[in-house]
């Protein structure tokens, strides 16, 4: 490995430490806080165990590396852009997207697969990752008015839910799964236990 490798390798895993330091919905009041860190851990394990179901369905080809990685650093450049919320990021439009692409393919030269695209798109893997990126979205969002009564969060719960039904519903018709209603049955237990927990 070369002192060139050395000094890539150690910008990419400084970005992914410090993400543990970008709060999330920082624009929010919230009761429990979340990093950019922590989100993108729930999303790559939600792909991992989506990705299961889907591999024994023939009809969709996911690429595992490719999601993973996606997952990982999908969010990375909020290190030093922060964390803007979706309606901002599409009010900003196609400029925004544009330098934080290049910004990714900047940061990951050198690799075999660049994790530079934006989650979501025609591409199954893509889609799959943002899949994932609004049902962690949604599921901490439940987290937070289930159990600390945050009212603010019940709209956020819904606006999640109408997203991921939209993405869920087109990923099951272009590619003839029933990931929908895999997806709000995870959903529903995680309500099922949360309602459980705040009873006792």
């Amino acid at each position: 490995m070369s002192r060139g490798d050395i000094w890539r390798i150690s910008k990419i895993i400084d970005k992914v430490v410090r993400l543990d330091c970008v709060e999330r919905y920082n624009n929010r009041p919230s009761a429990r806080r979340q990093t950019v860190a922590a989100h993108s851990y729930g999303v790559t394990a939600i792909f991992a165990v989506l990705y299961e179901y889907l591999s024994r369905n023939d009809r969709v080809k996911i690429d595992f590396k490719k999601g993973i990685l996606t997952s990982l650093f999908h969010d990375i450049d909020e290190v030093d852009f922060g964390d803007i919320i979706s309606i901002s990021k599409n009010i900003i439009g196609k400029r925004y997207f544009d330098v934080v692409k290049s910004y990714k393919e900047d940061l990951f030269e050198d690799w075999s697969y660049k994790p530079v695209d934006e989650p979501g798109g025609s591409d199954p893997t893509l889609m799959l990752v943002k899949i994932c990126d609004l049902l962690e979205g949604a599921l901490y969002s439940i987290v937070q008015y289930s159990l600390y009564g945050n009212k603010l969060y019940e709209k956020i719960v819904s606006s999640f839910i109408a997203r991921l039904s939209a993405v869920c519903e087109e990923f099951d018709y272009l590619f003839k799964t029933n990931l929908t209603s895999h997806v709000f049955e995870i959903l529903d237990k995680v309500r099922d236990s949360i309602e459980m927990e705040v009873e006792l």
